[in-house]
């Protein structure tokens, strides 16, 4: 008996390890299973996190996530430090699968006024029918306005648009974007 139980497990698991497997479709393109596809996620940077400390106690008051395309709505003349952290266990005990190609820790005074994507379309007062367009900094595409975090000493103008610079996407001529431009490092304040 308990060799058929040992002969069905094993029968069982090399099944389903088989239909795991990729498939090799007649162009050489390699097919995964939906499943596996919609479970992973590819990060090709570091993360970044950006801390906010009281220039008094020098202690950290806050952080968080910042989008790498989002780095131009820094004024990094108030950057106080950066440090680069290679992945390792604490690393990804702290931020998880986020931080397996490191982290970029950027300490500025807590004393930056931040926006947030919401803060940012209640003060230059985006109409709400543009609120789920997809946001672009300088022209460029931002991935996600959930990890969006502007320097507020930096946001020059945020309108409305068509023209954007993205040759990573095939985009629709159509397709209207929320623009934010910048000042130019010599304007900041």
């Amino acid at each position: 008996m308990k060799r058929y139980l040992l002969l069905l497990l094993l029968l069982a698991a090399n099944t389903s390890w088989a239909f795991a497997q990729p498939e090799l479709q007649e162009n050489n393109r390699v097919q995964l299973p939906c499943r596996i596809l919609l479970e992973q996620r590819v990060f090709s940077g570091p993360l970044y996190i950006v801390q906010l400390v009281n220039p008094q106690t020098n202690k950290i008051d806050s952080s968080f996530e910042l989008d790498v395309k989002s780095f131009s709505l820094i004024d990094t003349a108030k950057i106080l430090s950066m440090e680069v952290k290679k992945s390792s266990d604490a690393l990804s005990a702290l931020y998880g699968s986020r931080a397996v190609n490191g982290v970029i820790l950027i300490t500025m005074p807590s004393t930056t006024q931040f926006l947030t994507f919401d803060d940012l379309l209640f003060r230059y007062k985006i109409p709400r029918k543009y609120h789920s367009l997809p946001l672009c900094v300088n022209n460029r595409l931002v991935e996600s306005s959930e990890r969006f975090i502007a320097d507020a000493s930096v946001i020059n103008n945020v309108q409305v648009t068509k023209e954007i610079y993205s040759p990573e996407i095939i985009r629709d001529p159509q397709q209207l974007y929320l623009n934010i431009t910048t000042l130019p490092p010599k304007k900041r304040s």
